[in-house]
């Protein structure tokens, strides 16, 4: 997924965004592995018996309280608990540990829940001119469906003009709005107008097609809460077109839920499988796949470095319980599963608790998963991203044809 959003950002000259300020949400490469489940023993440190609070803890709030009631100038109370959580994660040394505030939260909930109210559209900042350009446009959504293209200069919403605004602000006006709206944007040099609806959008995370020879093509950029289905429905219908292999696309894919990658190997391999295990200070728990058949096609997964957590849980799952091969990079190595903990204000934060392994027991953590066939990305790719100068997704293709 970072490959990706780094190339759609070059074409669109990357130098002049702020990347801080894409909106509709764009994983971060430190957030990969989102939640991989488990349940923490609950303990209330710093809080004896009676429930006072330990001389330390009470110590921190007479003198967070002391700080709010006697600084002369306004503070914001939600900031100073944000910064103080952030700075909490910074020193556990846990490079997965992450704070995430009201907005960056939302924005995280979108991308994993697969779906949400709006127009379909991500918009980012450019520094030369802080003017808000649409940088993708997800199909049919309300923007697909109005007209809109990538590249398109945002200038006012009905009337009112967008400058000065950022795009973090162009996302909250737009929440604000009623089922419909004018968007003005300009193209090519020329003012073009279009009528928007709201409506739920649904962020599509499965790609696939067939190609020569019956191959099956299934690319998957993250595991949302809604992409089973799309996997479920996209593998039916390579079936139903009389798929004769599988090429599994993994690269880029930076994880997600645990439950997601759970369901999707059902679909692969029936419950005698063994799809990973969970490892604790005290435990190593096996789980086993809920699936009732095992595939009997061959299977070629493609990963690079950014595959990462839950994807690299289905890599080792199809590798080691159904005999499929890998080609391109190693993956990202991250063998942790982070627990997330929502707080009343919306904010999250999550951080390490468990380490998972593979179905044969291995840990993957900060090592990664090797592959078959080792092949580097053509550069041709990146200027002209065509199947043909795909040299990885060539070589599975190749494999299979040989099988």
């Amino acid at each position: 997924m970072k490959k990706k959003i780094v190339e759609k950002f070059k074409k669109l000259n990357s130098e002049n965004f702020k990347f801080s300020e894409v909106i509709i949400i764009i994983l971060l490469t430190t957030v990969v592995g989102i939640s991989i489940g488990g349940v923490i023993t609950k303990k209330n440190y710093g809080i004896d018996k009676t429930g006072a609070l330990s001389p330390k803890l009470q110590e921190f709030v007479n003198n967070y309280n002391y700080i709010l009631n006697n600084y002369y100038g306004e503070l914001d109370e939600n900031k100073l608990l944000d910064t103080a959580l952030a700075k909490i994660l910074e020193e556990i040394d846990d490079p997965y540990a992450l704070y995430m505030d009201e907005n960056e939260s939302t924005n995280f909930n979108i991308h994993l829940t697969g779906s949400y109210r709006g127009i379909g559209v991500e918009v980012a900042q450019l520094n030369t001119t802080g003017e808000l350009i649409i940088t993708q446009i997800f199909d049919n959504s309300p923007a697909d469906k109005s007209g809109l293209k990538v590249g398109d200069i945002i200038l006012k919403i009905d009337n009112d003009s967008v400058e000065g605004l950022s795009s973090t602000d162009f996302s909250k006006k737009i929440k604000g709005l009623k089922d419909n709206f004018s968007l003005t944007v300009s193209r090519d040099g020329k003012d073009f107008v279009t009528n928007v609806e709201i409506d739920t959008v649904i962020i599509k995370s499965v790609d696939s097609k067939i190609l020569d020879n019956k191959i099956g093509y299934l690319s998957i950029s993250i595991f949302a809460d809604n992409t089973y289905e799309q996997v479920k429905t996209a593998l039916a219908d390579l079936e139903e077109q009389q798929m004769s292999s599988l090429i599994v696309d993994l690269r880029n894919n930076t994880g997600g839920y645990l439950t997601s990658v759970e369901n999707i190997l059902g679909l692969f391999l029936d419950s005698s499988h063994v799809i990973y295990q969970i490892q604790d200070k005290k435990t190593t728990a096996k789980f086993y796949s809920k699936g009732k058949n095992t595939v009997d096609y061959n299977i070629v997964i493609l990963t690079n470095s950014t595959t990462a957590s839950a994807s690299e849980i289905m890599t080792a799952a199809l590798k080691e319980e159904l005999g499929a091969i890998s080609v391109g990079q190693k993956t990202y190595g991250k063998g942790s599963a982070q627990k997330l903990h929502t707080m009343s204000n919306g904010a999250k934060y999550k951080f390490t608790t468990q380490k998972w392994l593979t179905p044969s027991g291995n840990s993957i953590d900060k090592e990664g998963i090797a592959v078959d066939y080792e092949v580097v990305l053509d550069e041709k790719y990146y200027d002209n991203p065509t199947l043909k100068n795909d040299n990885q997704l060539q070589t599975a293709i190749s494999l299979l044809n040989k099988n």
